[in-house]
C-alpha cells in the first residue's frame, strides 16, 4: 500500500470508524498541547528529539527520523530515536534520491507497508545499523510554505502499515514541527550572533589596550646625541608583531629594528618580550656587542615561545653606533645607507639567523662594523613596506623604497618616514602585515 494526495478529504473522513475519530481527535488535541511546548525557547536539539518521541507515539511507530536540507541543497541526518544514531550521522541524501529525497523535492507523502519493494528506497541505513525497514511513513516538514526537510516514522508496531489516520495526524503535527525546528534554529543562530556581537565589543576593547600598551612601548619621538632620528611602526591588526627602539646608555647607543612572525595579539606579545630583554641586556651590559645579545635574548625568547606552544621567530637588527662607526648583527632586511660624501645609497645585506628557531645561534651570530660619517643616513625598515601590495598584485619592492629615499636624501628623517609611509598607504590602499620604518641621519 502507498498513498498520496488528500488525505483529509470528505471520503476518507467517512470511511474511518467512530472508534478511530475519537483516538484521532484526541491525537490532535495532544498535537495543539505540543504546540504550545514548541513556541518555548528550546534549543533545536530538544526540539527535533521532542518531535520525533512524539510522532512515533502518536504514529506508533518503531523509530522516528528527521532529515534537514542543508545549505548544498541534500538532506542530512539530523535526528533518529533509533539506538544505532551515530551510525547514522554521516549521511547525506542527494535532493531528489531516495524515498527521503523524493518527499523533500516533491512535497509529497509516501507510505509504503513494504518499502524493501521500493526502488527509492535508500538501503544505507539498513546496511549501516542492520535492522530491516518495512512499514514507512514519510511527510515534508513545511513552514514558511518551505520544505525544510522530512520527518519519517518507521515500522509499525503492530504490523501492517499505517494508516490513513497516522497520515493526517503525521501531516498535522509535521506542520507545527516544522515551525518549531526552524524557530528553534533561527533562534540558536540570532543568540549565537548576539553572543558573538559581544564577545567582538569585548576582544576589540581588549585588543585596543593592549595595541596602546605595545604603542606606548615604542619609542614615539626617539633621540640620540648628534643624531636626528624619526621611526613610525603601523600595524595591520590592531596589535602589530613588528619592532624598533632607540637606547641610550653610558657607554653607547643603540638602533633595534624586528619583526616577528605573523602578526596580532600572540606577534606582539613575543615582539614585547623581545623588546624588554633587549633593553634590560643592554642596560646590564654596556659592553656587549650586537651578537652576543641577540644571543641572550634568543634564549629567553625560545624559552617563552616554548612556554606559549607557539611557533613563531623573528628576524632582527642590532645596531651600536660607536663615535664614527656602526656595528651590526642579525638577520633582518637590507640596511639602506645614504652616504653624504659620495652622494649614493648602499644596500648592505644582514648575515646571522633569526630569533627563536634554535635554542643556541650563538655560532650563527657575527658582528660586522661599517664607517657611517657625518651627513651619512641610515634607512630600516620591515618587510612590510617592501611586501605590500595593490590590487593588481604588484609588490611595493626595494627598488621604489630606495628611489624614495634617493628622491629625498637631503630631507630631514622625519620628511623621510613621512614621504615612504604616505608612498606604501597609497600604493596599497590597506596593509596586509604591519610595516616599520626608522630613517637616522648623523649630524
Amino acid at each position: 500500500m502507498e498513498t498520496s494526495g488528500k488525505i483529509f478529504s470528505r471520503e476518507a473522513l467517512a470511511n474511518a470508524s467512530r472508534e478511530d475519530l475519537i483516538e484521532e481527535i484526541y491525537k490532535l488535541n495532544v498535537v495543539l498541547d505540543i504546540n504550545q511546548l514548541f513556541s518555548s525557547d528550546l534549543n533545536p536539539d530538544i526540539v527535533k528529539n521532542i518531535v520525533l518521541l512524539e510522532a512515533g507515539r502518536l504514529t506508533d511507530a518503531e523509530y522516528a527520523s528527521i532529515f534537514l536540507v542543508t545549505d548544498a541543497g541534500d538532506l542530512e541526518f539530523a535526528a533518529t530515536t533509533d539506538p544505532d544514531r551515530q551510525q547514522l550521522e554521516a549521511i547525506r541524501i542527494p535532493m531528489g534520491k531516495g524515498i527521503a529525497g523524493y518527499v523533500a523535492q516533491s512535497g509529497e507523502i509516501v507510505n509504503t507497508a513494504n518499502i524493501q519493494k521500493d526502488t527509492r528506497f535508500y538501503r544505507a541505513v539498513d546496511e549501516l545499523t542492520g535492522k530491516v525497514t518495512r512499514s514507512y511513513l514519510c511527510i515534508p516538514l513545511r513552514a514558511r510554505d518551505r520544505i525544510i526537510g522530512t520527518i519519517q516514522v518507521i515500522n509499525k508496531k503492530t504490523g501492517g502499515h499505517f494508516a490513513h489516520a497516522d497520515e493526517r495526524i503525521l501531516l498535522t503535527f509535521a506542520g507545527q514541527a516544522a515551525i518549531a525546528i526552524e524557530t528553534a534554529i533561527l533562534h540558536e543562530k540570532a543568540a549565537e550572533q548576539e553572543r558573538l556581537a559581544k564577545e567582538n565589543v569585548r576582544m576589540s576593547a581588549e585588543l585596543d589596550v593592549a595595541r596602546r600598551i605595545q604603542m606606548s612601548l615604542l619609542p614615539s619621538a626617539p633621540t640620540l646625541r648628534g643624531l636626528e632620528i624619526a621611526a613610525t611602526m603601523v600595524p595591520a591588526d590592531e596589535v602589530g608583531g613588528d619592532y624598533y627602539d632607540v637606547i641610550e646608555t653610558d657607554a653607547g647607543q643603540w638602533l633595534l629594528i624586528g619583526d616577528v612572525s605573523g602578526h596580532g595579539v600572540e606577534s606582539g606579545l613575543i615582539m614585547m618580550m623581545t623588546q624588554t630583554s633587549i633593553k634590560s641586556l643592554v642596560h646590564k651590559n654596556q659592553d656587549a656587542n650586537p651578537a652576543s645579545i641577540l644571543s641572550s635574548v634568543n634564549r629567553v625568547l625560545r624559552e617563552n615561545i616554548n612556554r606559549l606552544g607557539a611557533d613563531r621567530y623573528m628576524t632582527i637588527s642590532a645596531i651600536r653606533i660607536n663615535e664614527d662607526k656602526l656595528a651590526y648583527a642579525g638577520k633582518h632586511q637590507d640596511l639602506l645607507i645614504y652616504r653624504s660624501s659620495t652622494d649614493l645609497i648602499e644596500s648592505l645585506p644582514t648575515s646571522g639567523t633569526w630569533l627563536g628557531i634554535a635554542d643556541d645561534i650563538g655560532e650563527a651570530l657575527v658582528d660586522e662594523e661599517i664607517e657611517f660619517s657625518s651627513g651619512d643616513m641610515l634607512v630600516l625598515f620591515t618587510d612590510g613596506i617592501t611586501e605590500a601590495t595593490n590590487a593588481q598584485d604588484e609588490m611595493f619592492g626595494p627598488a621604489r623604497l630606495i628611489q624614495l629615499v634617493r628622491d629625498h636624501r637631503k630631507s630631514s628623517p622625519q620628511a623621510v618616514v613621512d614621504q615612504i609611509i604616505h608612498a606604501v598607504r597609497d600604493f596599497a590602499k590597506k596593509p596586509d602585515d604591519d610595516y616599520t620604518l626608522l630613517v637616522m641621519r648623523k649630524l
